[in-house]
């Protein structure tokens, strides 16, 4: 009986996997600036007067941020809310505002810039001797509104305000991350800029993990329409309105975000001008873990082909290995077939399951399961006589799974083989109906397959770049033979 081989097809879908996120070790392995995508920067519509409808209008401002920073696979965002109290002074240097549940910090600092600083692209300028305070009125400074959820509640929460910066330069808050984030934004009250050239224009800048500019600096753009209204007495141009401003960065490279003051009257420097904020808020990505099914060799014969699935994106994620096949479009790293065309019964067929830790976290804890297909049985004996062993395996025991996993170099063949046996080895074969050590994704019919790729204090990290770092990279492999 002749069998079409619809294997690769049927099992894609049953292969599951767990693990346990952490942090990277390799967290300074970065892509310079100039070979990612620029952030994205969300500057919303400015809003005024302390009002109900205002106070509305400013809780919805960090809306498509947080939409954006969703779409891109943030999974979790940890808002500052500083305790409600009494007016306090605060240190200008280094003060705390964040730490998340995965251990990532957010400082604050208190920064002036001089006009010969700001023209320098990786500058922050210098701490400031005076001291920023937390305030607890029911409008940020300037009476700019509070969004509605951090208003008059039974705890109302106190807001980062600044107003004994230099008379000599421009004020800037300096946020800082323990590690580089993906996606950071806070409310900004009383935040002046004027962009028709007759005052000073408010900037952003982001920097990365070296201290570097990322991209241009970005002007803080007005609401106002006719900025020859903008003055000290008029609601507009940044004065006593709020807004939310943040950035999205998929790539996870920005480390610092300095947001510069500008001043909103005729000729004003800035030098005299103050700011305030609250809510900041991070969103994290969290691990993302990536697998590519491919047969591999049929009958010893290996297939050098690479076959873009079109039914998955998953082989086509940019941190798979460099270089890219012409024709298929995608890693020449993933090499194999989704099809393996006709087979008959006793032809062995080869399955390789490749992996890649695209997040922003690596993993621990790496169980992957894959089901042996209907109408096929497990070779045990697949890569007995090759060497190494994995260590805890059994003496003598039969090696039916191979792992390629390395922390020097790209793992391109296995690395050390698996037993199929219950030891203490990282591989194991549960025969059908025998419920595998690891959750999979269907019943356990024909026989199933369970590698233990990392277990904890060991991490795989997240990859930064194509191929790069080489362990977050892997594949295990497989045989079966045709019914």
């Amino acid at each position: 009986m002749r069998l079409k081989s619809l294997f690769i097809s049927l099992t894609n879908s049953l292969i599951s996997i767990a693990y346990t996120w952490r942090r990277s070790l390799l967290l300074g392995l970065l892509m310079p600036s100039a070979a990612v995508a620029e952030p994205i920067i969300y500057i919303s519509d400015e809003v005024g007067f302390d009002s109900i409808t205002s106070r509305t209008r400013v809780d919805t401002q960090d809306d498509n941020w947080r939409n954006g920073a969703i779409n891109s696979g943030a999974t979790n965002f940890t808002q500052n809310l500083i305790p409600a109290g009494t007016r306090e002074s605060i240190s200008a240097t280094a003060y705390p505002l964040i730490t998340t549940a995965s251990g990532i910090a957010v400082e604050v600092s208190l920064r002036d810039l001089t006009n010969a600083e700001l023209a320098l692209p990786n500058s922050t300028g210098t701490v400031v001797t005076g001291n920023p305070r937390l305030d607890s009125s029911n409008t940020l400074q300037g009476s700019a509104p509070r969004p509605a959820s951090l208003y008059n509640t039974s705890a109302q929460p106190r807001f980062w305000n600044e107003l004994s910066g230099s008379l000599s330069s421009r004020n800037a808050i300096l946020f800082t991350f323990s590690e580089s984030v993906v996606a950071f934004g806070a409310w900004f009250g009383d935040l002046e800029t004027r962009t028709d050239g007759n005052g000073t224009p408010a900037i952003l800048r982001l920097l990365d993990t070296e201290g570097k500019r990322i991209g241009d600096d970005i002007i803080i753009p007005t609401s106002t329409l006719n900025q020859s209204n903008c003055s000290s007495s008029f609601r507009g141009c940044g004065n006593s309105t709020t807004r939310w401003i943040g950035f999205l960065d998929p790539e996870a490279e920005v480390k610092q975000m300095l947001l510069i003051v500008g001043d909103d009257n005729l000729g004003g420097d800035g030098y005299k001008e103050h700011i305030s904020f609250i809510g900041a808020t991070l969103a994290e990505k969290f691990t993302n873990l990536i697998l590519v099914k491919r047969i591999t060799a049929i009958n010893g014969i290996e297939l050098t082909e690479y076959v873009d699935d079109p039914n998955s994106s998953e082989d086509n994620d940019k941190y798979w290995p460099i270089p890219i096949d012409v024709e298929s479009g995608i890693s020449t790293y993933l090499r194999g077939v989704i099809n393996g065309g006709l087979v008959v019964p006793g032809d062995e067929l080869e399955y390789t399951i490749y992996f890649l830790v695209n997040g922003s976290r690596g993993v621990t804890n790496l169980s992957i399961c894959d089901l042996i297909p209907e109408y096929s049985t497990f070779v045990q004996t697949a890569f007995n006589g090759l060497a190494p062993v994995d260590s805890g395996g059994l003496p003598g025991a039969d090696l039916g799974m191979a792992l390629a996993l390395d922390n020097s170099s790209l793992p391109i063949q296995p690395n050390v083989y698996l037993t199929n046996t219950d030891d203490r080895d990282r591989g194991q074969f549960f025969p059908a109906g025998i419920t595998p050590s690891a959750t999979c994704s269907a019943s356990n019919e024909h026989g199933a397959v369970v590698v233990d790729v990392v277990t904890t204090p060991e991490i795989l990290p997240q990859a930064t770049a194509p191929g790069t770092p080489p362990n977050s990279y892997g594949f295990i492999r497989f045989r079966v033979r045709v019914k």
